[in-house]
């Protein structure tokens, strides 16, 4: 590692030696302290876990990272292999912690947690995409139907942000507002039948491969359904 390299590794944690307390941190700093202590890994050549060590931007891009988050955090770098999982994990702990606090601008039971596994359809366990079921199953019976359609048609999310359905009791809390005569297809009512309403689809992109990954990655849409 240059010189130049471990200097600055050295006076970063110089600084984050004089960091705030976790318990007296924000949200975010406690989240970059876990992702420090528990997913973001370096090796011996001071190289981060999340960078491709051919692309010399992606290393300058991981290594700012690292910097940001070591200046604004209590956390403790670990060497060895980081975990994916681990960090799609610290991910979804940091939306329900973050997110959950607004309910009173967005009231509802809201669930967020993460995806195990790379379930295809992952999404057509919520309303909006239960079609999805009866177009896959279409594209499985018709070759030429499967190919036109490849397999853009889905999303594969890492955490999903889901909101449950409304029991009329709770609909009619103040007034009565529905009943078995009015709104019977409502998605957002318990009594239509229906499944889980999905606010977003969220995909951890936690390793900077190249400048054409690097493209993709800004591209993504931060919430794929709302």
């Amino acid at each position: 590692m240059a010189a130049s390299t471990k200097a600055l590794l050295r006076a970063l944690w110089a600084k984050h030696l004089l960091g705030l307390e976790m318990k007296d941190s924000l949200p975010r700093q406690v989240f970059h302290a876990s992702l420090l202590s528990a997913a973001f890994t370096y090796d011996s050549q001071g190289m981060p876990s999340n960078s491709d060590r051919t692309h010399s931007r992606s290393v300058a891009i991981a290594q700012g990272v690292f910097g940001r988050m070591l200046t604004n955090s209590t956390g403790v770098p670990i060497t060895g292999c980081a975990s994916e999982h681990s960090f799609e994990s610290l991910c979804a702990a940091f939306i329900r912690d973050t997110f959950l606090k607004l309910n009173h601008l967005r009231p509802g039971d809201w669930d967020v947690h993460q995806v195990s596994g790379r379930r295809r359809l992952e999404i057509a366990k919520y309303e909006q995409y239960a079609h999805l079921v009866a177009l896959d199953r279409a594209a499985k019976a018709d070759r030429e139907l499967a190919a036109a359609l490849g397999s853009d048609y889905t999303i594969t999310p890492d955490i999903v942000v889901a909101r449950a359905l409304e029991r009329d009791a709770s609909i009619n809390r103040h007034e009565c507002l529905v009943d078995d005569s009015v709104s019977t297809r409502a998605s957002l009512r318990a009594a239509a039948g229906g499944l889980p309403l999905l606010h977003a689809s969220v995909s951890c992109k936690w390793t900077i491969v190249d400048g054409k990954r690097l493209k993709d990655i800004s591209d993504l849409p931060l919430d794929l359904a709302s």
